[in-house]
Parts: C-alpha cells; structure tokens; sequence
C-alpha cells in the first residue's frame, strides 16, 4: 500500500515528500496487526514512523527494496478485501 501511493502521489520522484499511512489505536480491530507490520519492516529499515503524526512511511531504502523487488509487493492489495473479516 505504501508503495503504490508514493508512486501514485509523486511519481518517481521521492525527494517530493512520503506518501503515509497509519492505523489508529482507538477502536481498531487491525491495529495489532499493523503494528506488527511495521516492527518488522522498521527491522529491516523499509520503514519509518513520522514522529509528527505517527504514521508510517517508506524510507530510502524501503523505496530502493520496492524498486528492486516488484514481484515481492502486493500492487493488486486491496484494503477493502482484507478489513472483511
């Protein structure tokens, strides 16, 4: 998801700034599970929270891993099939 809209919102071109994306606390049956996510993806340095709003956003080289590797993201994911329990 992260992927898609950075390039959607700015292209090719990430030095415009980081699409980002967040899942709130309060009243959330997902938000365990995005935490996770982004633990793991932090791990790895793909990922970063902005300390502004707590969202997550794709760092340098989460952009360069998505550049590198498109067979391995999800660019068909849909937010909509996956909240349907």
């Amino acid at each position: 998801m992260l992927w898609r809209h950075q390039r959607d919102y700015y292209k090719n071109d990430h030095t415009k700034g980081r699409w980002s994306f967040g899942v709130m606390m309060e009243g959330s049956p997902f938000y365990i599970k995005y935490l996770q996510g982004v633990c793991e993806l932090m791990g790895r340095g793909l990922v970063g929270i902005s300390p502004q709003n707590g969202q997550s956003f794709l760092t340098d080289e989460g952009i360069e891993f998505c550049n590198a590797n498109p067979d391995e993201i999800l660019t068909d994911w849909d937010f909509q099939r996956w909240k349907t329990p």
